[in-house]
């Protein structure tokens, strides 16, 4: 009975920790304690500007583990919306939630981006789960980086062709990532063939530097709005899938 308590135990840390990596980055012990992001300037009621709807479920051998051994969500939703700011600034914010607890996020990522040099300004990261909270959040107004989100709006804007280099706010740290631009070409997402542009991000290794080491793969519409239609992250054992359920813009 005893290996079988420190068995449940262990899996029941493993699913935590599963579900926690999507989130970005490791549940960092030298994360900042910090305020709720509504305590941080501009953040209004403001009309956003677009709303992108996921479901996300995790995969591989994290999906797997998670459904024979329910001790953690393993799926829910995502929100992604922006607002725009004064400044020449756009505030994105991203929420997720599980299956069954739609109204409760276990993660809120908040990123302002500057709209002229399609940069980070700020970002705050707020994760919870099982009552446990921790936020990380960094003024990179001298930075001249990207964080998870601003890298998707760079993506849209810019939409780049061949390889590039790229400073990128994660976890409280700096990281070198290259993106990759793997081209055009039709997808299947959720019974619809869409014409996207895929790119992939991953770390690069500098001497002395941290190294990044999940891939991120973007799936963006090749169409006039150029929204993210699906995404998969990847980290050891973790693995997850966002894929879009809809998308819309209010009138101006």
């Amino acid at each position: 009975m005893a290996i079988v308590s420190k068995a449940v135990r262990y899996l029941t840390y493993l699913a935590v920790v599963v579900v926690l990596s999507i989130c970005s980055g490791a549940y960092s012990s030298t994360s900042l304690w910090a305020k709720e992001p509504n305590s941080h300037e501009d953040l209004d009621e403001t009309p956003y500007r677009e709303m992108v709807r996921f479901h996300w479920k995790l995969e591989g051998f994290s999906g797997g583990l998670l459904r024979i051994f329910p001790l953690a969500p393993s799926e829910g939703t995502g929100i992604l919306e922006s607002r725009l700011l004064t400044g020449n600034r756009l505030d994105y914010r991203f929420r997720a939630s599980f299956v069954g607890s739609p109204d409760e996020d276990f993660w809120i990522f908040r990123s302002i981006v500057d709209l002229e040099k399609t940069r980070s300004l700020y970002v705050h990261d707020l994760r919870r789960l099982r009552g446990k909270k921790k936020i990380q959040e960094a003024d990179l107004t001298n930075d001249h980086c990207l964080d998870i989100i601003s890298g998707i709006h760079w993506l849209k804007v810019t939409q780049p062709n061949g390889n590039h280099r790229a400073r990128a706010w994660a976890d409280s740290k700096m990281y070198w990532i290259e993106i990759v631009a793997n081209g055009f070409g039709p997808r299947e997402v959720d019974g619809r063939t869409l014409p996207v542009e895929h790119y992939t991000i991953r770390g690069i290794k500098e001497p002395g530097e941290p190294f990044w080491k999940p891939t991120a793969d973007i799936w963006i519409r090749a169409d006039s709005e150029r929204l993210p239609i699906e995404v998969l992250y990847q980290k050891g054992v973790a693995k997850v899938r966002l894929t879009e359920i809809s998308a819309e813009r209010p009138e101006n």
